[in-house]
């Protein structure tokens, strides 16, 4: 009992530590895709667009809301726009199905919220300022 016991903790303990490795290697491509060019921007929390360029939402609401954003946070964090059918392997890589599609990254690159649908900028400004926060995952929709 006492070595199944121990066998069952060993294992526990290589996922746990392959999946913190996984979190991690994903954390670095979500810094590296945003495009973030400096060490100060690289600390910054930061927003994926997933748009299309037939999609009415995001040209109507998303966008005009994820301008309004900029405008008024600045440069408080980054913003990455990404057209689903020219960059489909990044809309895999985050499990994007739709747009316009949201994903708020911590100061890491960990995904700390997802909203599909157009999402308001006030909730995104919300989201953002939980990035730097310690949370647990949103998913709204």
């Amino acid at each position: 009992m006492t070595s199944h016991l121990l066998a069952s903790l060993g294992i526990l303990g290589a996922v746990l530590l392959a999946g913190y490795g996984v979190r991690a290697g994903v954390a670095r491509r979500s810094r590296r895709l945003i495009g973030a060019t400096t060490e100060e921007q690289a600390a910054l929390p930061a927003i994926l667009y997933f748009t299309s360029a037939d999609c009415a939402p995001c040209r109507l609401r998303q966008t005009p809301a994820l301008d309004m954003l900029q405008r008024r946070l600045g440069e408080s964090f980054l913003l990455r726009t990404v057209d689903i059918a020219v960059d489909p392997e990044t809309a895999r890589r985050y499990r994007v199905l739709s747009a316009p599609t949201t994903v708020v990254l911590d100061r890491q690159g960990v995904v700390r919220a997802v909203n599909t649908g157009v999402t308001a900028a006030e909730q995104l400004a919300r989201q953002l300022a939980e990035a730097v926060e310690p949370a647990t995952l949103e998913h709204a929709g």
